[in-house]
């Protein structure tokens, strides 16, 4: 079954975009990064080409709250998982190669669809399998796959 083309439409244009902003993060966080401490002690860091959340459960020293840039020293494509102790700190890092290019997959296949979905409508045939409508009355259904016609049927 075929996405509505309206969510085909929010693919095409957004996923495009956000694969070149996440791979621009990933790259970038090779050599800058960006971090934001909560008083609750959450942490959320950008650097080293990887995500990272941390949680200690001792409340932050005001010094240390708020968003805070510098630089990286290295540049990693590891997980990471660390538990000291699972009710007082641990720490989960994801790389964000990961992200791009199953997104990136995404929006070439429905690239694709709006393609074959455009051809066969100009061709006159059907949308849902390809079938030659020629000879068709315009409002018949499909014999092959029953898709209704198009509003605009017409005979080539």
């Amino acid at each position: 079954m075929k996405p509505h083309p309206g969510v085909r439409r929010a693919i095409k244009w957004t996923g495009a975009p956000a694969s070149v902003l996440l791979l621009a993060a990933w790259i970038g966080s090779g050599w800058h990064a960006v971090s934001w401490t909560g008083s609750g002690g959450a942490r959320w860091e950008l650097s080293e080409g990887r995500l990272t959340f941390n949680h200690l459960q001792i409340p932050m020293p005001e010094t240390y709250r708020g968003v805070r840039f510098g630089r990286t020293r290295r540049f990693t494509l590891q997980w990471d998982l660390w538990v000291r102790n699972p009710r007082y700190m641990w720490k989960i890092a994801v790389p964000l190669w990961l992200f791009p290019p199953p997104i990136f997959a995404l929006t070439i296949l429905a690239w694709r669809t709006d393609i074959i979905d455009r051809r066969r409508r100009r061709a006159g045939v059907c949308r849902g399998c390809g079938y030659e409508r020629t000879g068709l009355p315009p409002h018949a259904p499909c014999p092959e796959c029953n898709t209704p016609a198009p509003a605009s049927a017409h005979s080539v």
